[in-house]
């Protein structure tokens, strides 16, 4: 038998594009492609619009003035009396004073917690507007 006589049989019409890939993986990868590419540039814009102010000589030194003045209030309130809320009646005591009143309150553990009580109510009250 030649050659010649062989008739090849047609596998049919070639299916796909390129590369024997189908014309849906191609359309499939290209939209992968372009959503990553969106998502890049978008994240980049976010990025871009989120950053903060630059932080040069005279920005930290306002930053570090106000964090003296934050730790000095701290330290007053912890050491100085004074009202915290004079409407409701309630003071500020240093922090030696208050611990030796609880040591004292709490030697008899239901009055001090009935006193505690007391106090988160007071403090917590919700005022009346009728």
């Amino acid at each position: 038998m030649k050659d010649s006589d062989v008739a090849y049989k047609s596998e049919g019409p070639r299916r796909g594009g390129c590369c024997g890939l189908g014309s849906s993986t191609i359309v499939y990868s290209v939209a992968v492609i372009g959503a990553l590419l969106i998502m890049g540039w978008m994240s980049s814009m976010l990025i871009d619009r989120t950053k903060g102010p630059v932080v040069d000589h005279k920005r930290g030194e306002q930053r570090l003035k106000d964090a003296q003045e934050v730790r000095q209030l701290g330290k007053q309130s912890i050491t100085t009396y004074g009202w915290q809320d004079q409407g409701k009646e309630i003071v500020r005591i240093p922090i030696d004073r208050s611990m030796e009143l609880m040591v004292q309150e709490w030697k008899n553990p239901q009055e001090g917690r009935a006193k505690l009580l007391s106090r988160a109510v007071k403090a917590n009250e919700v005022p009346s507007y009728e």
